[in-house]
């Protein structure tokens, strides 16, 4: 009687075992994504002076500094999924700005 609610035991500890570590997997491939994502913008904002340098002539051009944050926003949905970006509320120009804005603000705080 011990034997079989041992091997029931050990099925069960397999189980949750495998559940685990794929869940992690899911965890780690997803934190790549992000990374992946973030390095990919921030990469392309700094191709944009415009956007963040007020000392350049184009930062006060609105005009320029929307075609700007639409040239990175087709970049990224060029390299990832929509549902990937949408995931990561950065599918739109509102939340690209935002983005850049926690970003900024998070390194600023900290160093």
């Amino acid at each position: 009687m011990n034997s079989v609610f041992s091997v029931v035991d050990e099925s069960h500890s397999d189980t949750n075992n495998n559940e685990q570590t794929s869940a992690r997997a899911q965890r780690e491939a997803r934190k790549t994504l992000e990374d992946s994502v973030i390095s990919s913008f921030i990469n392309l904002v700094q191709l944009q002076p415009a956007i963040w340098k007020k000392e350049d002539p184009s930062h006060s051009n609105n005009v320029l500094v929307n075609l700007c944050w639409k040239n990175i926003l087709d970049e990224l949905e060029k390299q990832f999924s929509d549902t990937d970006l949408a995931s990561m509320k950065l599918s739109s120009i509102q939340q690209l700005k935002t983005k850049l804005r926690t970003l900024r603000d998070g390194h600023v705080r900290y160093n």
